[in-house]
């Protein structure tokens, strides 16, 4: 049989056995735990790296957008200022179109000027030089003058007629003064004064 000392010995053995046995327990719990804690550490230091990741994506994206937007302004800008420069040698172009077309027509009024006095002068001159045709001439004139005004309905039919039958006696008048400044129209005149003057001889004879 054991003595007291054996027997001690014996459950103090069995105490250290029980307490190792729940450390390794506890330890192994412990274990667990921080494995535990290891994995979910791992997931979020993962997460955080994915997160990490798509921010820097993320951010490359907008820089490489921000560059885009850059370059297509820049672009846009040299378009705006070729288009501006264009427009500015269009718009000088038209001036110097639109002066050289005043130049000319200024020209042109000057030379229509020019030609409308030439034409006075030689009317005035014809005139002069045969005022038998300045007389047709302004029977003319008022010939169109009452046909504009008979046209407006400013002269009446009957008006018409009186008045064109005077201008048609003026003509007649003119012809008639034209052939007496003729040799032939100065002989008739002549030969019609030396009929007159016989026959008022002759009615003087008889008269005595």
């Amino acid at each position: 049989m054991a003595d007291n000392s054996t027997l001690n010995l014996m459950l103090k053995i069995r105490a250290d056995l029980a307490d190792a046995s729940r450390a390794l327990q506890d330890l192994a719990g412990d274990v667990e735990d921080v494995g535990s804690a290891a994995t979910t550490s791992s997931q979020k230091l993962d997460t955080a790296a994915r997160a990490q990741d798509s921010v820097a994506e993320s951010a490359r994206g907008q820089a490489q957008a921000e560059q885009s937007a850059a370059a297509a302004a820049s672009q846009t800008g040299d378009a705006v200022q070729q288009a501006a420069t264009d427009y500015a040698g269009y718009q000088a172009a038209i001036a110097r179109t639109r002066a050289e077309m005043g130049s000319l027509q200024n020209g042109m009024d000057g030379t229509t000027a020019d030609i409308d006095a030439q034409r006075a002068a030689l009317t005035a001159l014809v005139n002069r030089i045969d005022p038998v045709v300045a007389a047709y001439g302004r029977l003319d004139e008022m010939q169109e003058q009452l046909n504009a005004f008979r046209g407006a309905g400013l002269v009446g039919d009957d008006d018409f007629e009186q008045y064109s039958s005077r201008l048609n006696e003026l003509r007649l008048q003119v012809e008639k003064s034209a052939h007496a400044a003729t040799d032939a129209g100065r002989k008739e005149a002549a030969a019609a004064r030396e009929a007159a003057q016989a026959e008022a001889q002759a009615a003087a004879t008889k008269e005595q």
